[in-house]
């Protein structure tokens, strides 16, 4: 559910972007026409036609090619595209001391405001590179010739370290908010929604996986007994154990009170033995304060797991299948 919401913000933003931009380049075609130097019509035709054509492939593009932030080939294209219509527009209006010298400022901040900061560095790189070489045409080499490109790159440095804050910012609420909807708020595992995109994202890539899942023997016994906080603390103890058991691969998740599952990508029967042993270890190796409520005065999980495609090919019918084999698992203890 997250991943759609940040899907849906990333192509809402990068289609207000697209027709900022597309419009702010539109009234560059007058302006061109308007405030050219005259020295060279045919490139100011050549720079009209460049940007009707920006326009042309900025709203023919569909829009599924905006779900992402990360720039393809063709974006690219289009910024070297739009940069160089708005060099050529600078150039044509005098250079330096052109009236659309602020205008760099426009792929400067859309782009890195839909691509990221990296993207926003090299937009900087090469404006710079082209006030230099403007500067350096223009003449004569006056302090007015030199000052306005100065401010405009000292304002652009300005801007792209106002966004690596924001960027930065931006990045630690989201990160906050996907731990939120993701993990279990006690134990730190992830958690029951996390689990059920998971899966329905594995099967729709029709990626063999495996569920193990596994439950606390006696819990409510326990909480009845030293009640529910010492039982918070309890689970919080397997948690640290489920996880430092399993591989980084693998997703542990609680699943529901004292139950627990964990994802393992494959379906290689050794790997499920190896986790249970392995948990099974650190259960025996841990002293669980209270555990002499317990049989034996010793906490035991049951386990269960279930293999898709092989055994189960639905999320509800995995978790039936599991839960299955867990309950026979405790009806054989």
């Amino acid at each position: 559910m997250f991943d759609l919401i940040q899907e849906g913000r990333v192509v809402k933003r990068r289609l207000f972007l697209r027709r900022a931009r597309v419009t702010i380049l539109l009234l560059i075609i007058p302006v061109l026409l308007f405030f050219n130097t005259g020295s060279h019509p045919f490139f100011n035709y050549i720079l009209a036609f460049a940007g009707l054509f920006i326009f042309f492939i900025e709203f023919q593009r569909p829009r599924k090619t905006f779900r992402t932030s990360n720039a393809s080939r063709f974006d690219w294209f289009l910024m070297s595209m739009t940069n160089l219509f708005i060099f050529g527009g600078i150039i044509v209006t005098g250079g330096a001391k052109s009236v659309l010298l602020v205008l760099l400022l426009v792929p400067l901040i859309t782009f890195t405001v839909e691509f990221g900061l990296q993207i926003g560095v090299w937009h900087l790189i090469a404006q710079g590179i082209f006030l230099i070489l403007t500067i350096t045409l223009t003449g004569p080499y006056t302090i007015l010739t030199w000052l306005h490109p100065v401010i405009l790159f000292l304002v652009s440095s300005f801007v792209l370290f106002t966004f690596r804050i924001e960027i930065k910012g931006e990045a630690r609420i989201t990160n906050k908010i996907a731990r939120i909807l993701t993990e279990d708020e006690l134990t730190g595992l992830y958690n029951r929604r996390f689990l059920k995109t998971k899966i329905k994202g594995e099967i729709k890539k029709q990626a063999p996986f495996v569920l193990i899942i596994m439950d606390l023997n006696y819990f409510k016994h326990y909480n009845d007994r030293w009640g529910h906080a010492q039982g918070d603390q309890l689970l919080i103890q397997i948690g640290r154990i489920i996880k430092a058991s399993v591989a980084e691969t693998d997703k542990p998740v609680r699943y529901s009170g004292d139950e627990f599952i964990v994802f393992c990508p494959g379906t290689y029967p050794e790997k499920v033995a190896q986790i249970v042993a392995e948990i099974n270890q650190r259960l025996s190796e841990t002293y669980f304060p209270g555990e002499e409520c317990f049989p034996d005065h010793k906490l035991t999980f049951s386990f269960g797991s279930v293999r898709y495609p092989d055994e189960a090919t639905n999320y509800d019918s995995l978790l039936e299948t599991a839960d299955r084999a867990l309950y026979q698992n405790k009806r054989n203890r």
